[in-house]
């Protein structure tokens, strides 16, 4: 299952389109901001124990 079609399952109900678009972009965004967050925090992680191995 990709991140379309879980998307679509959560906003399918959401009567009107364009606020459904509207909310699945948000949704989208959100992912892509975790996503960019979990990459940041492991790479902070890994120069903290790269630090504390010297």
């Amino acid at each position: 299952m990709n991140i379309d079609e879980i998307m679509n399952k959560i906003v399918w109900w959401i009567p009107f389109k364009n606020l459904r678009n509207a909310v699945r972009e948000y949704l989208i965004y959100s992912v892509n901001l975790n996503i960019e967050l979990l990459k940041e925090m492991k790479n902070n992680n890994k120069k903290y124990e790269d630090l504390n191995k010297k």
